[in-house]
């Protein structure tokens, strides 16, 4: 009788496990789908409001008194905004928005990789993370302006922090559940962290992920792969307690730009570092 007891115990506690795991799961897979979800439409909202600036200089150039209110606009509209510009077909910054950063207009961006992609591709084009002529680590958002009668003049642009966004997605996703969330370019730069520390750094060649090939192939699988789940080994946030964390991922892109957002539950402690 005793072992008949003993096996129900065992396998009360492992249905317990399991609801635990199934309620863990379901949480992190609601938290990825809300901050994707929010992260499209934040990036879709910026898309429109570019293309209706595009439409407008079509009319008024890139250079004109009216411009520069499309541009103002353009800022005022978009939370996110730090400055907004028109970039004429040499890759100068012709006019900027807000009263801060007129300073650099004249700047020439020509050899920023996102402005040589717009002139060839003639397509809505969004960079990376990098560093800014205005010397902020930023992403820029480009839109191609036709003139009046289809000629390619230029384009209208929208710098932002990719944080910022990405902070106003995830906060009152995880508002109330035990789920963190970071986000990642292809290439492996942090564009999200909620340990602000690693926002920035490369988990393919950063010193600070070389002792943990867990996370290195995992971050492989999520640049490979727009969406899916596993676990890696790293630290807990904010401790040097060695933690496993299952995650799950999914994309959100605009302008062929995509950003992979990561969403994972701590399953335990696997070592306590004093």
């Amino acid at each position: 009788m005793r072992k008949i007891a003993v096996f129900f115990v065992v396998l009360f506690l492992a249905n317990v496990v399991s609801a635990a795991d199934t309620q863990q799961q379901s949480a992190t897979e609601s938290v990825l789908l809300k901050v994707r979800v929010a992260t499209d439409v934040a990036l879709d909202k910026m898309d429109a409001s570019l293309a209706a600036a595009a439409r407008e200089l079509s009319n008024t150039g890139l250079a004109s008194r009216d411009a520069r209110i499309i541009l103002r606009k353009l800022c005022k509209d978009n939370k996110y905004a730090i400055d907004c510009a028109t970039v004429d077909l040499k890759g100068k910054m012709v006019l900027v928005e807000p009263d801060e950063y007129k300073k650099f207009e004249g700047s020439d961006i020509s050899k920023q990789e996102q402005v040589r992609r717009i002139r060839w591709t003639k397509r809505p084009v969004l960079s990376k993370v990098f560093k800014s002529v205005e010397g902020i680590n930023a992403v820029d958002f480009e839109y191609p302006v036709f003139s009046s009668k289809g000629k390619f003049i230029g384009s209208v642009s929208i710098l932002f922090k990719a944080e910022a966004l990405l902070s106003d997605m995830v906060l009152p996703a995880i508002m109330g559940v035990n789920v963190d969330v970071w986000a990642m370019q292809k290439d492996g730069i942090i564009i999200y962290d909620q340990d602000n520390k690693q926002i920035g750094k490369n988990i393919f060649t950063d010193e600070l992920y070389k002792p943990f090939p867990t996370v290195i192939n995992f971050c492989r699988r999520v640049a490979a792969l727009k969406s899916g789940a596993d676990s890696y080994e790293f630290y807990e946030r904010g401790t040097k307690n060695l933690v496993t964390k299952k995650a799950h991922w999914a994309t959100a892109n605009v302008a062929d730009m995509e950003w992979r957002i990561v969403a994972l539950t701590v399953a335990g402690i696997k070592e306590e570092k004093k």
